[in-house]
Order: structure tokens, then C-alpha cells, then sequence
């Protein structure tokens, strides 16, 4: 209980990062290719923002299952897990491309940007739950305490979120690429 704690609450703090650099992924692929921009928007921010701490949160449960088979150090620990997330929910997204953003002259920088960028967030997740649980460690009770209430209060929003991810995966992903290929 209290390492899935660790984990949604570090999700919170790398996920909050993750959406904003997911926009500025979406802002350099824009610079580089202009007529695919729609300006700037501060919804758009919050809304990528909201999403990259969602998707995080819900990443974080299979971060936690799997982190006993991964190496010890964080950093490959991160790298590791990212690669893995890249190539297991990162693919089929960028095969499916659900706007065609990712199609056409743009697709090398496009996916480039959006593979590393879902590395990053392994990394990232990895590093801000080593901090957390040296945080932790110190033995504090209200710092253990923090880790439970985490996980009484995410516990829910992330199985609800991973659950959406699975069925999105099924129900929209492989088929738009069945579509698509």
C-alpha cells in the first residue's frame, strides 16, 4: 500500500510535467511545420496537462506491479520501463494516429518527438519515486501517512484510468489500425 502511495503521488508530480512538455512536443512539431498549427491555447495546455497526469496516474500502476523485475537504479529502472511504454502503448498509438498528425513529411520529427517524450515519462516516473521514497524513508509518520492517503485517494481514479486505457486500446486502437494498414 504504502509503494502504490509512492507511486500516484510521484505520477502526480512527473504526469503535471509530462502534459506540458507534451505541448511543447506538439508546439516544435508545429514551428517545424506551420500549416499544421492552430496557435496557442491556454485550454489546450490544461487539457494536455490534465491528460499527461491522468495517463501518468494510470501508467503508475504498472510501473508499481512491474518494478521488482526491473533493475535497481533508477535511471535505468526509467529508461527501461519507458522503452518498454513506448513500444507496448507508444506504437500502436503512432500506428493507429488518430488525427493522421502523425502521417506525411511531419511523421519522422512527429514520432521522434512523441517516442521520446513517452521514454522521458518512464524516466521521470522512475526518478520522482525514488525521491519519494527517500522522502519516505526518513521515518516520519505523517510522511508515511502522506503515502497512504495517496493510495486511499488514487487507488480508484487510477484502475479507472488504466481500465480506459486497456479498452481504448482494444476498441479504437487496433481497429483504426486494421483501417489504416
Amino acid at each position: 500500500m504504502r509503494r502504490f502511495g509512492i507511486s500516484f503521488a510521484a505520477a502526480l508530480l512527473s504526469g503535471l510535467l509530462f502534459g506540458v512538455l507534451l505541448r511543447v512536443v506538439m508546439g516544435i512539431i508545429a514551428l517545424a511545420y506551420p500549416e499544421m498549427a492552430s496557435g496557442f491555447h491556454w485550454e489546450a495546455l490544461l487539457m494536455l496537462t490534465v491528460l499527461g497526469m491522468l495517463f501518468t496516474l494510470g501508467n503508475s500502476l504498472i510501473f508499481t506491479c512491474v518494478m521488482p523485475v526491473l533493475p535497481d537504479r533508477w535511471a535505468t529502472r526509467g529508461l527501461s520501463y519507458g522503452v518498454a511504454n513506448a513500444a507496448v502503448i507508444g506504437t500502436p498509438f503512432f500506428l493507429s494516429n488518430p488525427g493522421g498528425e502523425l502521417f506525411g513529411p511531419q511523421a519522422f520529427l512527429g514520432v521522434s518527438l512523441f517516442t521520446l517524450l513517452f521514454v522521458w515519462g518512464g524516466v521521470s516516473l522512475s526518478w520522482t519515486v525514488d525521491k519519494l521514497e527517500r522522502w519516505v524513508a526518513v521515518g516520519r509518520i505523517g510522511r508515511t501517512r502522506f503515502t497512504y492517503a495517496s493510495f486511499i485517494v488514487l487507488i480508484v481514479p487510477a484502475i479507472i484510468i488504466l481500465f480506459n486505457i486497456g479498452r481504448e486500446m482494444f476498441t479504437e486502437i487496433i481497429p483504426e489500425i486494421r483501417n489504416h494498414w
